[in-house]
């Protein structure tokens, strides 16, 4: 409970930005994050992330593939004595 109070009594970031020709006081919303463009900060490397993540994956199956067409090759398949 104590938690919930402290956290409901922290002041919420504001940004001071010019909107048709005047200064106003905004809150750091979802609404502010996407028009101002400061999603791309969290967004990009995230996809970043994700491609290399599943670039390293497809490569690492067809490493994998491939050395056990090789194995194959070379010693013969499992279990065949």
């Amino acid at each position: 409970m104590a938690l919930l109070v402290l956290v409901a009594c922290q002041p919420e970031e504001v940004i001071t930005e010019e909107v048709d020709g005047r200064w106003v006081v905004s809150p750091t919303d979802a609404y502010y994050h996407l028009y101002s463009g400061r999603w791309l900060k969290v967004a990009v490397p995230l996809a970043v992330f994700w491609w290399l993540l599943g670039t390293i994956t497809i490569l690492m199956v067809l490493v994998s593939r491939i050395s056990a067409r090789l194995r194959e090759q070379m010693y013969g398949a499992p279990g065949s004595e």
